[in-house]
């Protein structure tokens, strides 16, 4: 966020000085400087202070032989590395003669203080905790466990590998913490202010919405053949209904079905009754003489009182 704040800063005063360059070290408008300006000021400084030394110094002059007033990092790296090579020198005279004042027995270098001693010792440590991370695997390995290897961080003893380890994890976990953070605020500013609702006219806007039509296209697609293989795959819904004597029909082809036979049923029977009168037309005569000599009901009902 400092940087992005920054190099807004930076931008407006380009545009002010008609596109001049404006180094990050030189951007005017905060208390304190950003992120940028402070590693470009330190490099400047760093390379300056060589600079200033290498001129104050004589040809026939090294570099740590110079005042610490006015020597620069150039001195001050020979300084030390001076120092360093003196001690090793000096531990190694001290065990030549601790060597020879046992007889000539071997002295370690850890046993004489000295930079050489350090560095035997921190070697051991490395050795002895990858013994035992070895002896850790192998123990896991006998007891059937899935993850028989042991990181350096895991182990028993840590050791220079696991102590490093572990601080790298660390720092890759803050980091990555930091990352997500970062991108939940980028989207967080973008959806509050998102070009493309903002000015669509505008480059930004037209490139936002250019992109979202383009990744929105297939997944549309996707949706409409979803759902028109759903509609393909999916089977005729049974309606069930209740007629007026209270008959349950489970749908409207099961109706239409029924009356359809009972019509062919009429139809049939009636072309029976068609054949049969033209094979026996006196049966036909019959009939209708029954019919005739069948007296009404009013009639019936008249006779059945006069017999009262």
């Amino acid at each position: 966020a400092e940087v992005i704040e920054e190099e807004g800063r930076r931008a407006k005063q380009i545009v002010r000085a008609d596109g001049n360059l404006v180094r990050p070290m030189d951007t005017q408008g905060s208390s304190s400087p950003g992120p940028l300006a402070s590693i470009e000021t330190n490099v400047v400084e760093f390379f300056n202070r060589i600079r200033a030394s290498e001129q104050q110094r004589g040809a026939f002059v090294r570099p740590k032989d110079m005042d610490e007033s006015i020597r620069g990092p150039l001195g001050n790296a020979e300084a030390k590395l001076y120092d360093a090579l003196v001690q090793i020198q000096k531990a190694e005279l001290f065990r030549m003669e601790q060597s020879q004042n046992r007889g000539g027995d071997v002295v370690r270098p850890i046993d004489v203080p000295g930079p050489l001693g350090e560095f035997e010792k921190a070697v051991i440590e490395l050795v002895d905790a990858e013994k035992i991370r070895a002896k850790q695997r192998a123990l896991n390995e006998q007891n059937g466990l899935a993850t028989a290897v042991v990181r350096p961080k895991d182990a028993p003893v840590k050791g220079p590998m696991g102590e490093a380890e572990l601080e790298l994890t660390r720092a890759f976990a803050k980091l990555t913490e930091e990352e997500r953070e970062r991108l939940r605020n980028i989207q967080r500013v973008l959806q509050e202010k998102r070009p493309m609702e903002v000015n669509r006219n505008s480059i930004l806007g037209l490139t936002e919405a250019v992109v979202v039509g383009l990744l929105r296209g297939p997944r549309m697609l996707l949706t409409v053949l979803t759902r028109v293989t759903e509609l393909l795959r999916s089977e005729k819904l049974v309606l069930n209904t209740t007629d007026d004597d209270g008959v349950v029909n489970s749908n409207n082809s099961n109706s239409n079905k029924n009356t359809t036979s009972l019509l062919d049923e009429r139809d049939g029977m009636e072309q029976n009754m068609t054949i049969q009168e033209e094979e026996n037309p006196d049966q036909k005569n019959n009939m209708e003489v029954t019919k005739l000599k069948m007296p009404p009901p009013e009639e019936e009902e008249e006779e059945e009182e006069e017999d009262n």
